[in-house]
């Protein structure tokens, strides 16, 4: 009696054991979400590389050649960025002197990219005033020698800029970071027509715009009107207009998309939309540690996906490419808020970057690189009943892409996901899964992300599969169907 009392003893230990590992697995009590892949259908060609990246505004420094390296490696088509004052391209004695912003010029080309330059300089002699509210220099054919010499070397001479940007930011003046206030549209029609002339004369093949205005706001939409339609009055060469927008609530930005597009489109749709500063919100404090959060990398991905699909017509620029500090003692002689300045990029830095100031990349780098990996034909994809995930999917003769993004502005959950499959390629493939969370799985020095699994499968009729996709995350799941992966090598690199 007493071995059987044991016996059952044991028995009920066991038990209390398997039923305690069940409560304690945190991935079964998760909430599962379905999504569905078809790929009987083509949408369209999927293409990521109009979303890009911008630098500068801050200091005259060249990017490091780690960042150029990083950058290079994603091979955007264009980096935006500010020819702000501090080059000193006019010396006193009012002789050009283009070698700050020379060697400023080669680290950006070395990316292989090409480049839009806004232009926000105010020199000394055409300036003699600090004062943010004087956009007219004292002597036109001066500033458009300045602007002529300017754009032959850095658009004839070196192939380096395709498009020139007119001011930024000029709704907020200093507080934008650039010297310009220019609230009357009147006024900046005057400057952008001045300043436009000795570009197109110095290199008629340039596409030129403005103004990276400050925000999505009503006035905004007026100012692009009232703008656009002196433009066509007075046939003024136009090719862009442009806008700055930091948000972290993806329906935000589409608003202001949508908006500015009727704006455009009521005089000439041929006009392109360039969002030349992207980013989440500003807000939060400025210590190290926030910069390396996934969320930033998380809302930025489903930003871009609500722009993909219901706003193809715009083209972004995350900004910025790597932090950097301010010194303002290079924007005393022109500017009158230098103090303002280094508070928010030096003393407290928003730390947008891509990349820290050491070169090591940051969530939202490799968000973009996902991106950028995903293979060219989308498939219609959708997520049952659970708005915060998003999912894209594309395919090509070798490779199943997937991009999945678990982000709410204020809270998600953490999830467990199944994806169930119709009409796939069937045989066997190598699934690779990559994820941008908390764990920073991914190489430094390579700039490469490190799988959270690996597996071979089969993909047949009604393959399925499921992924845990924690809270503000980012996700992105490759099938290589090539033949020579019967070894556990993986020849996909993201």
């Amino acid at each position: 009696m007493k071995e059987k009392i044991l016996t059952l003893a044991a028995l009920l230990l066991m038990g209390a054991g398997q039923f305690s590992y069940a409560q304690k697995d945190k991935y079964t009590a998760l909430k599962n979400i379905k999504a569905h892949v078809d790929f009987g259908e083509t949408i369209r060609t999927m293409d990521f590389t109009q979303h890009s990246f911008g630098i500068g505004g801050v200091n005259p420094m060249p990017m490091p050649q780690k960042v150029v390296e990083g950058v290079g490696k994603l091979k955007p088509n264009m980096i935006r960025i500010f020819i702000q004052e501090f080059f000193f391209i006019e010396k006193e004695n009012r002789t050009l002197d283009f070698s700050a912003l020379d060697k400023y010029m080669r680290a950006v080309n070395a990316t292989g990219a090409d480049v839009m330059a806004s232009i926000c300089i105010k020199s000394p002699s055409l300036y003699p005033k600090v004062d943010e509210t004087i956009w007219r220099p004292t002597d036109v054919k001066r500033w458009q020698y300045i602007i002529g010499e300017m754009v032959k070397r850095y658009s004839v001479d070196n192939k380096y800029v395709t498009h020139w940007g007119v001011g930024n930011e000029i709704n907020i003046g200093e507080w934008g970071g650039c010297p310009y206030l220019i609230k009357d549209v009147k006024d900046y029609f005057e400057y952008y027509k001045m300043t436009v002339a000795p570009i197109l004369k110095a290199y008629p093949g340039a596409k030129v715009g403005g103004p990276s205005w400050a925000g999505t706001g009503e006035d905004g939409y007026r100012f692009f009107d009232e703008f656009i339609g002196l433009c066509k009055k007075e046939k003024i060469q136009l090719d862009f207009v442009s806008y700055n927008i930091y948000s972290a609530n993806p329906e935000s930005h589409i608003r202001g998309a949508l908006r500015f597009k009727s704006s455009v489109d009521k005089h000439d749709s041929k006009i392109e939309i360039y969002i030349t500063e992207l980013n989440v919100d500003l807000g939060g404090v400025a210590i190290e540690e926030r910069a390396y959060i996934p969320k930033r990398a998380a809302g930025l991905g489903a930003i871009l996906h609500e722009y993909y699909k219901r706003a193809p017509f715009l083209k972004t620029f995350q900004y910025h490419i790597y932090d950097q500090f301010c010194d303002p003692n290079q924007f005393k002689p022109f500017f009158a808020r230098h103090r303002y300045m280094a508070n928010h990029w030096n003393d407290e830095p928003h730390r947008l970057g891509l990349f820290d100031m050491d070169g090591r990349p940051r969530p939202q780098y490799f968000m973009y690189s996902m991106l950028y990996a995903m293979a060219k034909n989308e498939v219609p994809a959708k997520v049952d009943d659970y708005d915060n995930v998003r999912i894209l999917a594309s395919h090509d003769d070798r490779y199943v892409t997937l991009f999945l993004t678990n982000y709410h502005p204020e809270t998600t959950d953490n999830i467990t996901l199944s994806l169930y499959f119709k009409n796939a390629q069937q045989g066997t493939a190598r699934m690779t899964v990559y994820r941008i969370d908390d764990n920073m799985n991914w190489d430094n020095d390579h700039f490469k992300l490190i799988p959270t699994e690996t597996r071979m499968v089969y993909v047949h009729d009604d393959f399925w599969f499921s992924l845990f996709v924690p809270e503000d995350s980012v996700v992105m799941v490759v099938l290589d169907y090539d033949e020579k992966l019967v070894s556990l090598c993986r020849n996909f690199q993201i």
